[in-house]
């Protein structure tokens, strides 16, 4: 039900080869670069074969240190993230490995108390969708390794109602801060969008609120706000579109291109037929249909 969100607590390989290795790899290369230059261009009448030969060895070896610098930085982002996630993991009462050993009761308890205080944490600055993002992350490890040691815990143990009880408060906390971060995450982006001139713009970053809001929706389909939420992006998003190609149609039909107003007319058309009908949308409809008319019979 929820995502799979395991921490990897051990530290992350280094780089595939050393750096003096790759540079003495990377020289190695530019001088094989540097010599078939000269050989090619020699056979082919080049008085100074050497320069354009130095060039193409010197591209290589820069070639070589970008593309390292690139590898390295994202390994080292996904690094420091691993190593942020593994930190507030620990900090819920559990080491490196937390498969290694049962999750005692004081564990149990510790930890729901780790997870309550954040709760408070987010909700006092309950606009901020970091915040919210934590704890249902956080939230769904520990009910991962909860339904992992309702398997193993023996029949009669005190566990089982500690752990039954970590369940419950777990999974509302779990769907409280995911709303939380879907409703604060959604409407920071669209605020976004709607500062944005160009139509594209506007359409990418409300496209992503959506996403954010499909995320929330698959682990709750039946929360009514996820969905209206989902609705109301989703007609912002065909909104954006209409307007722009009508703009552009008429556009077009000022510089005297008609089929291609009509061709961008009737696509509005098509994007109006994307969500359900309303009042405004068969308005809308109605307009564009009469600017269709009207260019057939200009045209």
């Amino acid at each position: 039900m929820y995502p799979r969100q395991r921490i990897n607590a051990r530290p992350a390989r280094s780089f595939w080869v050393s750096a003096a290795n790759f540079y003495v790899l990377a020289a190695a290369v530019a001088l094989a670069a540097f010599f078939l230059a000269m050989w090619m261009l020699h056979d082919g009448g080049d008085d100074q074969p050497w320069v354009p030969a130095g060039i193409a060895a010197s591209a290589v070896l820069i070639g070589a240190v970008i593309l390292r610098r690139a590898i390295l930085r994202k390994a080292q982002s996904r690094a420091f993230a691993a190593r942020q996630l593994d930190r507030n993991w620990r900090q819920l009462g559990f080491g490196s490995q937390p498969n290694e050993n049962k999750l005692t009761i004081e564990q149990n308890a510790a930890i729901l108390q780790e997870l309550k205080r954040k709760s408070e944490a987010a909700m006092v600055l309950a606009k901020y969708a970091d915040g919210h993002r934590e704890v249902f992350q956080l939230c769904g490890q520990y009910l991962e390794i909860n339904q992992r040691e309702m398997k193993t815990v023996n029949p009669g143990s005190p566990r089982i109602a500690a752990l039954r009880r970590g369940k419950e408060v777990a999974q509302e906390y779990h769907r409280q801060h995911m709303l939380k971060w879907a409703e604060a995450e959604a409407t920071s982006l669209l605020e976004d969008a709607q500062q944005k001139t160009k139509a594209a713009e506007k359409v990418e970053i409300a496209s992503k609120a959506l996403a954010v809001v499909g995320t929330a929706l698959n682990i709750y389909p039946t929360e009514r706000r996820l969905s209206e939420s989902s609705l109301a992006i989703a007609d912002f998003i065909i909104k954006v579109k209409v307007s722009d190609l009508v703009e552009r149609a008429g556009r077009a039909e000022s510089r005297g291109s008609l089929k291609n107003a009509e061709r961008l007319y009737r696509n509005a058309l098509k994007e109006l037929g994307n969500g359900p009908a309303d009042g405004d949308r068969a308005m809308a409809v109605e307009k564009i249909q009469t600017e269709l008319e009207r260019l057939r019979d200009s045209g």
